[in-house]
């Protein structure tokens, strides 16, 4: 019950200049609605999905990039297409690590 306190992952995602586009909760991190679109319609056949179906993009997409992070900043175009679909057009590199307030 009173065990160490969990961290939960952190994206942040960076432009070219280095400026932050977003920096969120990983499984709250805001995803450009046409790729989730494009990515219900691989997944699921479904151009017009509901909350679950977003949902489930989202998770599936994220825990890609959470598997695929080491703490590290990532090149967006070393990553796979589903990932940049979701991500701004502006973004040039992303971070998945734990929250740590500087």
């Amino acid at each position: 019950m009173f065990g160490k306190k969990k961290t939960a992952p952190w994206i942040t995602v960076l432009d070219r200049n280095g400026d932050v586009l977003i920096s969120a909760p990983l499984y709250e991190c805001p995803l450009k609605d046409d790729g989730v679109v494009a990515l219900s319609i691989e997944f699921f056949d479904d151009p017009h999905p509901c909350e679950i179906h977003r949902g489930a993009v989202r998770w599936r997409v994220m825990d890609d990039l959470h598997d695929r992070s080491d703490g590290s900043w990532i090149d967006i175009n070393s990553l796979n297409e589903e990932i940049r679909l979701v991500m701004p057009a502006e973004a040039a590199k992303i971070r998945v690590a734990p929250y740590t307030k500087d």
